[in-house]
């Protein structure tokens, strides 16, 4: 309340009519004194109606009060209270005055000088004491910004602790889904990252796990769709990569997105644009403008450590996989193979090797040229990778040589597989400058039970064997090591 331009209320309790009318005269007309007598004394109803500057109550007045007029008198702060003795009364000491609530003393009778010296100390009071709060209230303010400030950093910390802890795309979207709902409900986050070839950018789209074919059918629409300004052009070639390890808290089909509840960033590093970051709510989302930059910071740390990640994932592929047929190397089928075979020997399941190699190879090369070859290679290559379980491996093993590595497969399961795969690579048409070509090839099988105890199986040796058997009777075929009796029977 401004003291110096309006005018101020004051309250007298139990003045005398003359008392209440000097008072007001002394006062000035900055004031206006409200007198109630002790016949009608406020109750708490009026003292919540009015907030007086100041109240003037005769030490009469105050010993004459019942207990719990008192009580609610001195607990009502809104205005200073000043005791007016008569002039007969003995001084009462400050601590008695200040413990009773009363800001000081005046005795009568009443005279200017000392009714405006209280006027003026009750000034500086209240504009202390509005100071006091302006203070508090900016250091409150400050303290709550400092502790917001504090909480992002923890929170950015959190997310780059975490995202820092793994090279793989996919855990680091997952962690991130649930560090991110600490800022707003995320239902899923998901993404598009692109590269640029000669034909164009291809992306991979990592999509939320448990989507049915419509809901990604909208995602993949969506993101690409956002995905086009930032690269500045549409992308037409892509794969999805689905987030199959769900989690703690996401849901299975999310549905097809939803704008309104869709957050969608780019990803950089630098100015250089490689993907997009698409977090949804189940709700539209609504940001302030904190958590809006909150979120834009999260992000540039997520974005460094997704390109960490797949540029891992980039040198581990040219580590691991073939350039040409992009299935794995003989460097990585060496490991997985000896992977698989402690594993069976732990736990005692079947495993069984294909050992495939095409007929007369040679002869493509000679007659189409070595593109023609590359182009035959790249295409079983192809066949191989869509015709595997996700727990196979296959892998290229040297020129026109592949092997497949079939984990809990026994050996007729293993013959099946085998011929389906013979069978696809046969009926396979190749269109090269305008010829047409059919390749066949041959097959060797080796396999060992859940039930070996044989340590000195070895797979790439019998399946070898296998595969020279089906050479020796024919090639376009499949064979066992035990086959070799009953083609020779059937030789002679």
């Amino acid at each position: 309340m401004d003291l110096g331009t309006s005018v101020e209320l004051m309250w007298g309790l139990g003045l005398a009519e003359y008392e209440a009318t000097l008072l007001q005269s002394l006062a000035g007309d900055e004031y206006q004194l409200r007198n109630w007598p002790l016949s009608a004394l406020p109750n708490p109803a009026d003292m919540q109606g009015e907030s007086p500057a100041l109240a003037w109550i005769s030490a009469d007045a105050w010993d004459g009060l019942p207990a719990e007029h008192r009580t609610a008198l001195q607990e009502w702060d809104a205005p200073l209270r000043i005791l007016i003795l008569d002039e007969k009364a003995t001084d009462l000491c400050y601590e008695d005055v200040a413990e009773q609530g009363f800001l000081t003393t005046i005795r009568c009778p009443l005279r200017r000088e000392a009714v405006q010296d209280v006027l003026f100390r009750a000034r500086e009071i209240r504009t202390m004491y509005t100071d006091v709060i302006s203070m508090t209230k900016e250091i409150l303010l400050e303290r709550e910004l400092l502790a917001r400030k504090t909480d992002q950093l923890q929170f950015l910390n959190r997310i780059l602790t975490r995202a820092s802890e793994s090279l793989d795309p996919r855990t680091i979207m997952n962690r991130a889904r649930e560090d991110m709902d600490m800022l707003f409900p995320v239902q899923a986050v998901q993404a598009l990252f692109w590269r640029e070839t000669a034909a164009g950018p291809e992306a991979e789209l990592y999509l939320s796990p448990g989507l049915s074919a419509e809901s990604r059918r909208h995602w993949c629409a969506y993101l690409l769709e956002q995905a086009a300004p930032i690269i500045g052009r549409e992308v037409r070639s892509y794969t999805i990569v689905p987030l199959e390890t769900r989690s703690q808290g996401q849901e299975g089909d999310i549905g097809g997105p939803q704008p309104a509840a869709v957050v969608a960033m780019p990803l950089r590093t630098g100015l250089t644009p490689f993907g997009l970051l698409a977090l949804s709510s189940k709700e539209p989302v609504s940001l302030a403008r904190d958590q809006v930059q909150t979120i834009t910071a999260a992000v540039q740390h997520l974005a460094l450590a997704l390109k960490n990640a797949l540029l891992y994932r980039e040198v581990q592929t040219m580590a691991d996989f073939d350039g040409l047929t992009r299935i794995h190397n003989r460097q990585s089928f060496d490991r997985r193979l000896r992977e698989e075979l402690a594993r069976h020997k732990r736990y005692q399941q079947p495993i069984s090797l294909l050992m495939l190699d095409l007929d007369h190879f040679k002869r493509i090369n000679d007659s189409f040229g070595h593109e023609a070859g590359d182009m035959v290679l790249r295409e079983l290559g192809r066949i191989l990778s869509e015709s595997m379980r996700e727990t196979d491996i296959a892998a290229r093993y040297g020129g026109e040589e592949f092997v497949v590595i079939l984990p809990h497969t026994d050996e007729s399961n293993a013959h099946t597989l085998a011929q389906r795969l013979r069978a696809a690579i046969c009926g396979k048409i190749f269109h090269f400058h305008g010829q047409t070509f059919q390749v066949t090839v041959s097959i060797g099988i080796s396999s060992i039970d859940a039930a070996s105890v044989d340590l000195d199986t070895n797979l790439v040796r019998e399946a070898d064997q296998a595969l020279y058997l089906a050479k020796r009777n024919g090639r376009n075929m499949v064979c066992r090591q035990a086959d070799e009796d009953s083609l020779q029977a059937a030789g002679n």
